[in-house]
């Protein structure tokens, strides 16, 4: 899935401007690919945002519902 071209700016400007922010926030792509990660999400999940980065949203969240399964 692509963007518009001005939409993507606009998404582009906005992710820059969280990853300035103090409070916890990582960004994911349409394919569940982490693309953007703040220093404070890092802290709290324990992990960097250079490992966090590109990666799989499962793979570094390690999701799991209710019951405990994997989704």
């Amino acid at each position: 899935m692509r963007y518009p071209r001005k939409r993507s700016r606009r998404v582009a400007s906005f992710l820059r401007r969280l990853a300035h922010t103090s409070d916890r926030v990582f960004a994911g792509n349409p394919r569940h690919g982490i693309m953007m990660w703040t220093l404070a999400a890092g802290s709290f999940l324990d992990h960097r945002a250079a490992a966090a980065l590109g990666k799989n949203c499962r793979s570094i969240l390690q999701v799991r519902d209710c019951p405990g399964s994997r989704n």
